[in-house]
């Protein structure tokens, strides 16, 4: 990627659109210079569907107004799904270089990352050539078990991935590699 050219990052989760991570991400990701940055995301929660697929009835995409005034897009499919729109030319004129999926609520350790969603969406990063970033947050209850957590604090994670994504064209990710990030709670309250 030519230092002019900004580079094409796909945002996208398995919480949904309004999910606290994802926005947290979001607004992250929006301060790094030089990067075009497109949110897709499942409409609602999609937690633990894995790298399944819609094939069997069309898939409904709706743009939605962000608080800032920026706007993404909201599907009723599944974070693969998410992917594949983009990459099939959902937006115009944008073409993922990098995708990011997260900040997911709850970590995503040992047999978890065989059915999230957060996962699958970078994982089909993987599949079709790109660079992908996985993120999740442990609960501030200091859990393994996401259904367990409810309160959470993204913004270090949010920022250490916006720092990993404004250095990838210097450091950047090894072909078929996929980089799950797992961000512990911080201090116990």
């Amino acid at each position: 990627l030519s230092s002019s050219a900004a580079m094409k990052v796909l945002l996208t989760n398995d919480d949904g659109i309004e999910a606290q991570g994802l926005q947290t991400l979001r607004r992250a990701l929006m301060r790094v210079p030089g990067i075009r940055l497109v949110t897709i995301a499942p409409d609602g929660n999609r937690s633990a569907m894995a790298r399944s697929i819609t094939t069997t009835r069309p898939l409904w995409v709706e743009q939605v107004a962000f608080e800032d005034g920026t706007s993404g897009y909201a599907t009723d499919g599944t974070p693969v799904d998410c992917v594949r729109l983009a990459k099939l030319g959902l937006v115009e004129g944008f073409e993922a270089e990098l995708i990011v999926s997260g900040i997911n609520h709850g970590a995503n350790l040992g047999d978890d990352i065989t059915y999230s969603g957060t996962v699958a969406a970078a994982f089909e990063g993987i599949v079709l050539g790109l660079p992908a970033i996985a993120v999740s947050q442990q609960s501030a209850a200091r859990e393994m078990d996401f259904r367990l957590g409810e309160t959470f604090d993204f913004a270090e994670g949010a920022r250490f991935v916006a720092r990993v994504v404004e250095e990838i064209d210097d450091v950047p990710l090894a072909p078929g590699t996929l980089l799950n990030v797992n961000c512990p709670a911080g201090d116990a309250q």
